[in-house]
């Protein structure tokens, strides 16, 4: 693993493993700062952020599960994400499948992705040979979440969940390299 890498994983590494107990920013680096979020911290913040986006939002998420009661809090970031296409923002999303015809995960993406494209959002599949467990969100190129939150109403709402919010335009750029590099 090159340094500028290790620089960045070993911060996000360290929160994401719980060493960390608030909410708080750890400056790393001048161009650097993590901030640990817990629980339902995760979806108030990218909610925030993603309404503030300006440019694009770059996704790769295992399962995004909207179906289920309205107004429940992956519902409201599915329409985040089509206000924020509709306002000129570019949002990719690249979710998980397989070829696995009772696979849940797969049809949950699947109802999901088609109501995403209806609103304007770029919806792409990963690659049938590797699954995807990712949970990542870009927004304009300079901040990344990564974690353990799906876009589910259980992971947002109830569970007990760790993620980072990452503010380094380095960072950004290499995470959303790899989003992209898993759309087939």
């Amino acid at each position: 693993m090159d340094r500028p890498m290790k620089r960045y994983l070993i911060p996000a590494i360290l929160l994401i493993s719980g060493l960390a107990v608030s909410s708080e920013v750890i400056q790393t680096t001048p161009s650097l700062s993590v901030v640990f979020l817990k629980n339902h911290e995760y979806f108030h913040r990218l909610v925030r952020e993603i309404r503030q986006s300006r440019e694009e939002i770059d996704i790769a998420m295992f399962l995004f599960k909207i179906k289920g009661r309205p107004g429940n809090r992956a519902e409201v970031l599915a329409e985040e994400l089509v206000k924020a296409a509709k306002r000129g923002v570019k949002v990719r999303l690249v979710l998980e499948r397989s070829s696995d015809p009772n696979d849940t995960v797969t049809s949950d993406n699947r109802e999901t992705a088609l109501v995403l494209k209806e609103g304007g959002v770029e919806v792409g599949f990963d690659s049938l040979r590797k699954r995807s467990h990712s949970k990542l969100v870009v927004v304009d190129s300079r901040l990344t979440f990564i974690g353990s939150h799906n876009f589910t109403e259980a992971a947002l709402k109830y569970n007990n969940e760790a993620s980072v919010l990452i503010d380094s335009p380095e960072y950004a750029l290499r995470t959303r390299q790899f989003i992209l590099s898993l759309i087939r």
